[in-house]
């Protein structure tokens, strides 16, 4: 199991939210798979980050030494055994810092982490699909091509390209037009 961002707070034992910043509820007990406490807080957190992964076990194995990016967006202060903790982050929006993130349980099968992004990293992706993969006694196809959002993007506009009336679509959005008026008259001429 991966929880990312809420996902990873929710993997802890505990949720305290002693301001209301989240509910009414000042305290919850979390799924209990990982060791931690998240408090949260007012202010949200968000940060570019690079990272590098600390351990090499279960569902991260042949990781450690990895880097990867991705970004923080939480309002949550998350603590608990800073052993279990898989990422260290190196800088966030820029600055070097050296942070732990993220906990990993006893067997390595649930990690948790606040890093948005995380599959973006081919190489981590690869490397987790292939832990799950070898757990479950299959083998992947080989020649997975690394991710291109914007050939992903292409894929789609072709798609929707031949399966829309884009002529329809076309004239849709010029009927939408503002129709001119004194208002919009006034700004025209300015």
């Amino acid at each position: 199991m991966i929880g990312i961002c809420a996902g990873f707070q929710m993997l802890g034992t505990r949720l305290l939210d002693p301001d209301g910043v989240e509910s009414r509820i000042r305290e919850a007990e979390g799924l209990g798979l990982v060791s931690t406490t998240t408090t949260f807080l007012p202010e949200k957190k968000t940060h570019q980050v690079t990272a590098v992964v600390e351990t090499g076990r279960g569902l991260l194995a042949g990781c450690s030494g990895m880097r990867i990016s991705g970004y923080e967006s939480h309002k949550g202060d998350t603590t608990g055994d800073l052993e279990a903790c898989p990422i260290s982050v190196r800088t966030r929006s820029g600055r070097p810092v050296h942070l732990l993130d993220g906990r990993l349980d006893e067997d390595g099968l649930t990690l948790g982490t606040y890093l948005h992004g995380l599959f973006h990293n081919h190489d981590l992706r690869r490397r987790l699909l292939e832990n799950l993969a070898r757990r479950k006694g299959v083998t992947l196809p080989d020649g997975l091509r690394e991710f291109d959002p914007d050939y992903e993007y292409d894929r789609l506009a072709v798609h929707v390209r031949r399966h829309l009336d884009m002529d329809l679509v076309y004239r849709m959005m010029e009927d939408r037009r503002p129709a001119p008026g004194p208002a919009h008259a006034d700004r025209a001429e300015a």
